[in-house]
């Protein structure tokens, strides 16, 4: 049985789940470190970070700066000037959404992303109408690895956890889904040899074991 009979819905972390995203991250955040606080940004310091969105992100970190709104500026900026090139189109993925539509499953989307990065980055990888609801790191008051974003899709879904699954990179996102109490698939097709401390309910190396049925399976954590 492959995946897409097992669940009703399917929720999806965004950022190293259904894009490649980190080369974008990267050099937005090594810009602004070298323009305004001339250092070089270390990217494994950078990808701890990652949970809350974009500004929350910037706030934390330059939030004391006397430019921090050029700061802002600037990230947001480079973040669209740059993502046509370091962001590619994953034939792939869109069509694992088609097959899910196809099979009258409803999707949606569970990410720190801000609002307007999130919905600029779905338009440019032809994702734009492919989900039902869409929480943002701008809709919730407590970011992943907190459940709130995805029991927040749960209840306007009005779909049981049990026939929900949550799909995202990090041990992050298997802690926020263990929490609301879905399963939770781990996806490695971006990043092979990424570690992670915790157990997801499947861990995903490519897009075959998707419809074959062939994920490596876990007991999700409680």
């Amino acid at each position: 049985m492959e995946l897409a009979d097992r669940y009703d819905v399917f929720i999806f972390d965004f950022d190293g789940t259904l894009a490649d995203t980190l080369p974008v991250y990267f050099d937005c955040f090594e810009t602004i470190f070298t323009k305004f606080v001339l250092e070089k940004a270390d990217e494994t310091e950078i990808e701890s970070w990652f949970g809350p969105n974009e500004l929350e992100l910037i706030t934390k970190r330059f939030g004391t700066h006397e430019r921090i709104d050029e700061i802002i500026q600037t990230f947001l900026e480079n973040y669209e000037a740059k993502y046509p090139r370091l962001v590619k189109e994953n034939v792939e993925v869109v069509d694992y959404l088609l097959h899910l539509r196809d099979k009258g499953k409803k999707l949606a989307i569970c990410t720190g992303k801000g609002r307007d990065t999130f919905a600029y980055s779905a338009r440019a990888l032809q994702m734009e109408n492919m989900f039902d609801y869409v929480v943002t790191g701008d809709d919730v008051d407590h970011p992943k690895p907190d459940p709130e974003g995805i029991v927040k899709v749960l209840a306007e879904l009005d779909v049981l956890p049990a026939n929900a699954i949550y799909f995202g990179d990090s041990d992050g996102d298997i802690l926020s889904a263990s929490r609301a109490g879905v399963d939770c698939a781990i996806v490695k097709w971006f990043c092979q040899d990424k570690p992670f401390s915790l157990e997801p309910t499947y861990m995903i190396d490519t897009f075959s074991q998707l419809y074959q049925g062939g994920m490596y399976s876990f007991d999700c954590l409680q």
